[in-house]
């Protein structure tokens, strides 16, 4: 049985980088609504977290699921 729980993974970086898309959406979904508090909050950090998550994709993008090979 799947609950709420089983959801939130032990380990974020290896359910990032398994095949399980329900733990990357819930990640995302944390993350999300982090950012949109800080963003009430303290607009300066988001923009520094925006600036940041941004800089990541573009390391990320390369390296996405169209070059991975099954």
């Amino acid at each position: 049985m799947l609950t709420i729980l089983n959801l939130v993974p032990n380990n974020i970086f290896a359910a990032l980088s398994s095949n399980s898309v329900l733990l990357v959406v819930v990640i995302a979904g944390l993350i999300e609504f982090s950012y949109l508090s800080i963003k009430k909050k303290k607009a300066l950090l988001a923009a520094q977290f925006e600036s940041f998550l941004e800089t990541a994709y573009t390391f990320v993008l390369p390296y996405g699921s169209h070059r991975m090979v099954y």
